[in-house]
């Protein structure tokens, strides 16, 4: 079992301990999370939150429990909030002596002798979390008092106490019931060998620090039905559990052992080596992201969340990702349905950027996603050799994407008569760099961007192969002579021969010279459009002016517009956005452009497998056991934004096998 442990040194400081998160998920969308000391700092945070029908209207219903043990007349809390006014009450972090997730969020607190054992996990394929508690009193006496705190709130919203919210809850059997609102599922909670005191109280001025720093609201209120409280005793196993199903969990023991057996035969899938706990990290977190979520017709679909806590369903990140949570893990039929998925859902040639909330259609402002799907495409066939499924189901899209680029589609998308693929709508994002505040495009990248023409070469490679493999012999030439005319007027209109690497984009009237990451994909990819004389030279540009240990930074410190931190009001994080801010998923092309432009040499092996053991070392920042979203430019580094990240897990995933896959054997 993977274990990333934080001892009392780091617990017991309340400003470090609020910087490291947790997460576990249930495979449906749904996730439990905070921070390690059990303090909210998001208004994402929660035990229970839950995602409705097609990954949808998330939302999180119970926040959290207050606990505390009381010994004789005294009482002692083991929670932790921050109120407004930065007020923190009580102070349970300084009873905190270690977490660890291995593989599920795990706390031992001590009080007077009394040693407290806190474990969480979601039974995989339910809306259910169960919080297990061993209290060890030895000859001390206690009783343990729980209040639940409720919140009923999409999680993108605060919830405030107001008189809409039903207060009437019922208990009956040893459930709890608390159903305020008809539009929200009916929370259950269970506490077995517990009393139950009815009270409907609230509780008011929840402070959160990270909504704060963002720039957003950060003041909640949550509600409090009462406590649950046990009898004096010594020793109290508990398993408290909160569902929003039909059917009760009834053996807990049991659903913890199959829990514990599904994540020993992840790693076997994934044929993992026992002593590798950082791999055994990422195979976890890469099995987060992979959801199978009920759809309108009560079947399932296989899909992608692209970052936790917020984001859902994207395209792009998908198919950027699929290689690597998938593939490398040896998920071949998530893999295969994934694909399904989106094929059809393309249209237009164009599979979705994502898909809209609350059951609106799917949007399709993107000109990479596509592209990104063929790609996948290729890894799939290379890790499965499935000709007959692609050939059946996936080779007709791929066709219908090339036809619609050649000839234009949507957004402005299609090929100029020089073969390389131009892209741009006013007000539209269309690439990977995509923030958008209001009207304002930060980085619109209208014109030719270097890396879609990079992946758009790499799509008829692709293509040409699979058109010569499936007998259709001059699709396979109309592929090849569109390559060429691509890889001929890339290579002359591309390069920047004033500073020795590739211009980011191509407008009618000029190249735009920012020193981006994008110019990696020319050498990255398995069909690489760039000359190969010119590899080096754009590698080492990269790594002198963008990488960092965690990730690569997206705009050169050199350039007027580099922002060295992604903080701030909205307008203020997104203008940093892609202005300078690492990005953790481009180390993937960086290293395979680092390893392919030396040769595969067993020196450059060897420094990418140093790489990555410093990227490695982002497992122990923000979210525990998983790589984050992205990191400021400058020192120290401080990681932001989701705090678990497909991409940047994939495309770890993907590398280590690169690696391992090309080192010289050992005599």
């Amino acid at each position: 079992m993977p274990k990333i442990a934080i001892g009392s040194e780091t617990l017991n400081n309340l400003d470090k301990a609020l910087q490291k998160e947790w997460i576990t998920t249930n495979g449906l969308g749904g996730y439990a999370s905070s921070t390690v000391t059990g303090c909210n700092t998001r208004r994402y945070h929660g035990l229970l939150v839950v995602s409705g029908q097609e990954n949808k209207e998330r939302a999180v219903l119970l926040s959290k429990l207050e606990e505390t043990i009381k010994i004789g007349q005294k009482y002692y809390y083991l929670s932790t909030n921050k109120y407004s006014d930065d007020y923190i009450h009580p102070h349970g972090y300084a009873h905190l002596r270690k977490f660890e997730q291995a593989p599920f969020p795990r706390f031992i607190y001590t009080i007077n002798n009394i040693i407290i054992t806190r474990e969480i996990f979601m039974p995989y394929d339910t809306n259910t979390v169960v919080i297990r508690y061993n209290i060890i009193g030895g000859e001390q006496k206690f009783n343990f008092i729980i209040h639940p705190l409720a919140a009923f709130s999409d999680f993108h919203k605060l919830p405030r106490e107001n008189k809409n919210f039903n207060t009437q809850t019922t208990y009956e059997n040893n459930i709890l019931t608390i159903n305020p609102y008809p539009d929200f599922s009916a929370l259950k909670i269970q506490a077995k060998g517990m009393e139950f005191k009815n009270l409907k109280n609230w509780y008011k001025s929840f402070n959160l620090d990270k909504e704060k720093e963002r720039g957003l609201d950060y003041i909640q209120d949550l509600f409090n039905p009462g406590y649950f409280w046990s009898p004096q005793t010594n020793n109290l196993k508990l398993d408290i559990v909160a569902t929003i199903d039909d059917v009760f969990p009834e053996n807990i023991d049991k659903i913890y052992s199959e829990s514990k057996h599904r994540v020993d035969s992840l790693f076997e899938q994934a044929k993992v080596s026992e002593d590798d706990s950082d791999e055994k990290s990422l195979v976890l977190a890469a099995d987060m992201h992979i959801i199978k979520p009920k759809t309108a017709d009560n079947g399932r679909r296989v899909t992608v969340v692209a970052g936790y806590h917020w984001f859902g369903d994207w395209g792009r990140d998908t198919f950027i990702a699929l290689p690597g949570l998938t593939l490398c893990t040896g998920r071949h039929e998530d893999a295969k349905n994934i694909l399904l998925t989106f094929a059809g859902q393309c249209k237009d040639g164009l599979i979705p950027n994502r898909f809209a909330d609350l059951g609106q259609d799917a949007i399709y402002n993107t000109v990479d996603a596509s592209l990104w799907y063929v790609n996948a495409v290729h890894e799939y066939l290379k890790h499965t050799g499935d000709y007959d499924f692609v050939r059946e189901n996936i080779y007709p899209v791929c066709k219908n994407i090339i036809e619609n680029y050649k000839k234009g589609t949507n957004y402005n998308i299609g090929m100029d008569s020089d073969g390389l693929i131009r892209a741009g709508e006013e007000g539209c994002q269309l690439t990977w760099m995509d923030a958008k505040v209001g009207n304002w495009v930060v980085t619109p990248r209208h014109g030719k961007p270097v890396e879609i023409n990079a992946l758009w070469y790499n799509a008829l490679k692709i293509m040409e192969n699979l058109a010569q493999k499936f007998g259709e012999t001059k699709e396979s030439g109309e592929f090849k002579s569109m390559a060429e005319t691509t890889c001929k007027s890339f290579n002359e209109k591309f390069w920047y021969q004033r500073g020795g690497y590739l211009y980011d984009v191509l407008s009618e009237t000029a190249g735009d010279d920012s020193f981006r990451p994008n110019q990696l994909f020319a050498v990255s990819l398995p069909y690489a459009v760039l000359d190969e004389d010119k590899w080096q030279t754009v590698v080492n540009k990269v790594f002198e002016k963008l990488y960092i240990p965690f990730g690569v930074r997206s705009l050169s410190p050199d350039n007027p517009n580099y922002k060295g931190a992604c903080l701030g009001t909205i307008k203020e994080r997104d203008g940093a956005y892609h202005q300078g801010t690492a990005w953790g998923w481009v180390l993937g092309p960086f290293l395979e452009a680092y390893i392919k432009a030396n040769g595969m040499s067993p020196q450059a092996l060897a420094r990418a497998e140093v790489m990555m053991d410093l990227w490695m070392g982002e497992l122990h920042n923000g979210g525990q056991n998983t790589l984050s979203e992205i990191m400021d430019g400058d020192e120290p580094f401080t990681v932001r934004g989701c705090i678990s990240q497909a991409w940047s897990i994939a495309e770890a995933l993907r590398l280590k096998q690169i690696i391992n896959s090309n080192k010289p054997v050992e005599d």
